[in-house]
């Protein structure tokens, strides 16, 4: 009868662990940590929101190198980059440095890292940082998902 008991334990044990786990969300897994070497390259906009609107650019290419953000659609853009790895979700703070009209706009933001995929989401203006990867007409907020570009082919890797 001690074994009987035993087994039934185990089991209620066993399906109360496998219920536990069918609670968690997808929202609850955590973005792999930023490594920022794995963001230099180019990348090509897979979507794109400003302030909640769909974007569709031209060329959607980016090329990301050590301190820039270089982006050739309508016109070229070129920004500055810091990321702090401290946060959560990481930060970004972008400074643009070209064109020269622009020069010197900041715009505060986040990124994140996941299934190959960037998401870029910031504040264009430099407004609130954002707080989730989201863009809606009330937060303003521009976002963008990027899907790293096959050198030998230049299309996003699968």
């Amino acid at each position: 009868m001690t074994r009987l008991r035993f087994l039934a334990m185990a089991l209620v044990c066993c399906f109360g662990a496998a219920l536990a786990a069918d609670d968690k969300k997808p929202d609850d897994k955590k973005p792999e940590k930023l490594d920022p070497a794995k963001l230099l390259g180019k990348w090509k906009v897979v979507s794109g929101f400003k302030a909640g609107e769909k974007y569709e650019a031209k060329s959607g290419v980016v090329e990301i190198v050590k301190d820039k953000i270089i982006l050739d659609d309508d016109m070229k853009f070129v920004f500055g980059y810091k990321v702090d790895l401290e946060k959560s979700p990481v930060t970004i703070d972008l400074e643009i440095l070209e064109p020269e009209g622009l020069k010197g706009a900041k715009a505060p933001g986040i990124i994140k890292l996941e299934g190959g995929k960037v998401t870029l989401a910031y504040h264009p203006s430099m407004g609130e940082r954002p707080k989730k990867f989201e863009s809606t007409k009330e937060n303003g907020f521009f976002m963008f998902v990027y899907e790293k570009v096959d050198p030998k082919k230049d299309e996003p890797k699968k």
